[in-house]
């Protein structure tokens, strides 16, 4: 039986590597992504399964993350001068 490859492909380091060659080689292939940053996609029967990524750490705080992003042309409290009917 001929031996499987591991081929790369497109940018930035990305690999392709078989389920097989990848269930054989797992903690090593994940601690080669924590340490360089490369995508791995997994594939079975040449088809890709899915990709095995370096966890983004970096978060966007949840309160502040907009500011700055907002700008006001108006007065936003004032009356708008506009005539409506709240019945309907």
């Amino acid at each position: 039986m001929p031996e499987k490859s591991v081929h790369r492909y497109g940018t930035k380091g990305s690999l392709e590597i078989p389920a097989s060659i990848f269930r054989h080689s797992c903690l090593q292939l994940i601690d080669r992504v924590g340490r360089t940053g490369d995508e791995i996609v997994i594939t079975k029967y040449g088809r890709p399964v899915a990709k095995l990524v370096a966890f983004d750490e970096e978060r966007a705080p949840l309160f502040g993350h907009l500011a700055g992003s907002v700008t006001i042309h108006s007065d936003i409290v004032g009356p708008l001068n506009v005539q409506w009917d709240a019945e309907g």
